[in-house]
């Protein structure tokens, strides 16, 4: 075999063991997180199927959200957006939801962000229980007078 071929034939090994490791997203969930009964797999249905507004939160959206087991615990990595060229307020809090889409954990409390001028906020949380399997995310506006 001559090196160039020797070469070649590696170079195709690698590549095709790089993409056989990466497999198929597992049926239900998008992006590592859990779809429960809702469909899709592209971010704009996840965003749909997890972000819910506690009334309208103008110029704010969810741009990304990615999860992970670790330890046992769903954590939840998800980006806010401000589309505005002023600073907002807003509160996010997580509904935590065990396999059968009951209630895994109690209402937690709101939790603020101040979002500047065009910039994204990356928020990072950890179920509060094993049993918390699914979640959604629910944004409320702070600044009522607008």
């Amino acid at each position: 075999m001559t090196r160039q071929t020797m070469i070649l034939t590696l170079l195709v090994c690698v590549l095709g063991a790089g993409c056989a490791s990466k497999g198929k997203e597992t049926p239900n969930y998008a992006f590592g997180c859990p779809m429960g009964h809702k469909t899709g797999t592209s971010m704009q249905d996840l965003i749909r199927a997890k972000v819910k507004m506690a009334g309208p939160v103008p110029d704010v959206r969810v741009t990304d959200i990615r999860c992970r087991m670790q330890s046992d615990l769903l954590h939840v990595d998800f980006t806010l957006m401000n589309r505005s060229g002023d600073v907002r307020r807003v509160s996010y809090r997580f509904e935590w939801m065990d396999e059968a889409g009951y209630r895994a954990w109690d209402a937690e409390s709101w939790k603020p962000v101040m979002l500047y001028e065009h910039a994204d906020e990356t928020i990072l949380a950890t179920a509060p229980t094993r049993k918390a399997t699914d979640f959604n995310i629910v944004l409320l506006d702070q600044d009522k007078s607008r």
